[in-house]
């Protein structure tokens, strides 16, 4: 299972994360967001980190020359599309590097995800789904949502995040068996704030995954 953390601010978090074996950060470039990385790091910062994880640009709407201008000053390894881009514009990023699209999720209903994914699968090399923020229900449990994929089979390779994941839900994703299951996304559930990362819940996390396979 690999693990992306999102919504980083700082060059220390990065080697932080980097330390603890994460495979993938998210520097959000969505100008509206309080983590937009731009406000914390400068591209020399980055850029100059000696650190193994990869580094996924997070985008909402954006423009296609803003997102190429992006990936070459920071460097990027991946491209996360969080807005209504459509097929074509996923095609368009994609020739130039690889494509996660994220989905969010009213209701967690086989035909509502096969819909949205349809016209996806050719133009895109990872999918994220996360419950619709305007309809999140922290008292939701994710296997019970996480039951639906079963009966889905997916042409990419996909994590789940937005919310949905909660140090309790370690044990379960880790025995979560679905051939494309690829990975799980933090954010919002694994910050102390707005404006930091909680790395003693990341760690927890990762520790109990590591308990289950042994």
């Amino acid at each position: 299972m690999n693990i992306k953390v999102c919504e980083i601010k700082s060059v220390e978090q990065l080697f932080q994360l980097d330390k603890l074996e994460i495979e993938y950060v998210g520097l959000v470039f969505d100008k509206s967001s309080i983590h937009y990385i731009r406000n914390f790091i400068q591209a020399a910062d980055i850029t100059s980190a000696e650190i193994e994880i990869l580094k996924v640009g997070v985008f909402v709407n954006s423009p296609v020359e803003e997102i190429f201008k992006t990936i070459e000053e920071f460097d990027l390894d991946l491209i996360q599309l969080n807005g209504n881009e459509s097929p074509q514009f996923c095609k368009l990023i994609s020739n130039k590097i690889e494509v996660i699209k994220t989905f969010q999720l009213e209701d967690f209903n086989k035909t509502a995800i096969e819909i949205k994914i349809k016209d996806f699968d050719d133009v895109c090399d990872y999918y994220l789904f996360q419950r619709n923020h305007n309809v999140l229900n922290n008292a939701a449990s994710i296997n019970i949502d996480l039951k639906i994929f079963n009966d889905i089979s997916f042409e990419k390779p996909f994590f789940i995040g937005g919310g949905l994941i909660k140090l309790r839900d370690a044990s379960f994703l880790h025995k979560f068996k679905h051939p494309d299951f690829f990975g799980v996304n933090f954010d919002e559930n694994f910050e102390k704030d707005p404006k930091m990362n909680d790395f003693a819940m990341i760690s927890s996390f990762i520790q109990t995954v590591n308990q289950v396979d042994n």
